[in-house]
């Protein structure tokens, strides 16, 4: 079980996509193109699942990333907080994908040492 523990991530990305998508066909939201785009990406992401899992991992993260930052909208509804600190504006945050890259950081936390192991390991092999 813990082998597909860096998946639950993306699975709950590709959730909120088929509900929020869901929404969008009942009528009940307008979807604009950061949503497309967010779907759009989600797909792509599900099939790089399917040939090279590193890729894939590190894409749901880049995916997180523009979510967290306004950049794409994986929700019907985007609440977005902005900040000032020491004078100075934070950009939107959008908290709901804040916390989702956090749990994707944490879960795949392992598989990152392990990445960063494979290819130190890579590099001594290469010099001798």
């Amino acid at each position: 079980m813990k082998k597909f523990v860096y998946l639950v991530p993306f699975l709950i990305v590709a959730a909120v996509c088929v509900y929020t998508s869901i929404l969008f066909m009942k009528g009940e939201y307008l979807a604009n193109w950061k949503h497309y785009v967010a779907i759009a990406l989600v797909v792509v992401n599900g099939v790089l699942y399917c040939f090279n899992r590193r890729v894939a991992v590190l894409t749901t993260g880049l995916i997180l990333f523009a979510a967290t930052f306004d950049l794409v909208e994986l929700y019907a509804e985007t609440n977005t907080v902005a900040m000032r600190i020491f004078g100075r504006s934070t950009p939107d945050i959008e908290w709901k994908s804040l916390l989702v890259l956090l749990l994707w950081g944490g879960l795949n936390l392992d598989y990152f040492i392990e990445w960063r192991l494979d290819v130190r390991e890579a590099k001594g092999r290469d010099r001798r």
